[in-house]
């Protein structure tokens, strides 16, 4: 498993680097990879994602002309 981040750009050494580990060095490796990979949080979207209610739909549910909406 090759460690790629979308922050910094790719690096080809990584691979080489890979085949020189010890197994416990490369089995630590995987598994901080793996951790990684499993408790990855995406970014929070920094624009407002709801949906907008169109006028027309907005009539028809309940409270619209009262303003609790």
């Amino acid at each position: 498993m090759i460690k790629t981040s979308l922050d910094k750009p790719y690096n080809e050494n990584l691979e080489k680097d890979i085949t020189k580990l010890t197994p416990q060095q490369f089995k630590k490796l995987r598994k901080q990879s793996l951790d990684e990979l499993i408790n990855f949080q995406p970014p929070k979207p920094t624009r407002q994602t709801r949906a907008k209610t169109s006028s027309k739909i907005a009539k028809n549910i309940s409270g619209w002309r009262r303003g609790f909406f």
